[in-house]
């Protein structure tokens, strides 16, 4: 399959079910934008927060990684048929796996996949381009199978794409305008799409 149709709006039946019904459901892809709330004290992920996520980013900062505002916590949670489409994000995203089996590819060399001409290509609001490209065969390609526990990160301008195996869930955190620090005062900018 080369792409996935973005336009495909299944809300009414999944709202008339069951959540352990939809959890059943094998096209199942439920995306949460908003879940900040879900990380605060007393908040569902407040553990994540305190054990996983915060050591990372002290480690990040003694080594000059930096971004400015809130992070972007993105909830994803899809049926053991869920596919995304081949994207590039609009920005860095360190991905946390809750549950379940998916596989996550991307492209050995990035750089060969996602030069000026292909992030000028229509994009919908989210960045994300459709079609996967026919040359992009398996032996340009990194796999990883994600499981409980996985921590992956995938950089800006970096194209992926994901298929699951399960019914699974995902914690997305995407820093927006992140920034590298280096010797002196240059950095380098890592968090934005070029408009």
């Amino acid at each position: 399959m080369d792409r996935v149709d973005l336009t495909a709006d299944f809300s009414e039946h999944i709202n008339g079910l069951t959540p352990k019904a939809a959890s059943q459901e094998a096209e199942l892809h439920m995306t949460l934008f908003r879940a900040r709330d879900l990380a605060r004290p007393s908040g569902v992920l407040e553990p994540f927060e305190d054990q996983v996520f915060g050591p990372i980013v002290n480690l990040w900062h003694e080594r000059g990684l930096r971004w400015d505002g809130d992070l972007w916590p993105i909830l994803f949670l899809g049926g053991s048929a869920s596919a995304t489409a081949y994207h590039i994000d609009p920005t860095p995203n360190l991905i946390y796996h809750l549950f379940g089996e998916k596989r996550y590819f991307s492209p050995k060399d990035p750089g060969r996949w996602c030069d000026n001409e292909f992030r000028k290509q229509k994009r919908d609001d989210t960045g994300t381009v459709v079609i996967l490209p026919e040359a992009l065969t398996d032996e340009h390609r990194l796999v990883h199978d994600n499981q409980p526990g996985t921590l992956v990160w995938a950089p800006l301008f970096s194209p992926h794409w994901v298929d699951a195996s399960s019914f699974s869930g995902t914690m997305t955190f995407a820093f927006r305008n992140m920034t590298l620090a280096r010797e002196g005062n240059r950095t380098i900018s890592l968090g934005t799409l070029p408009e």
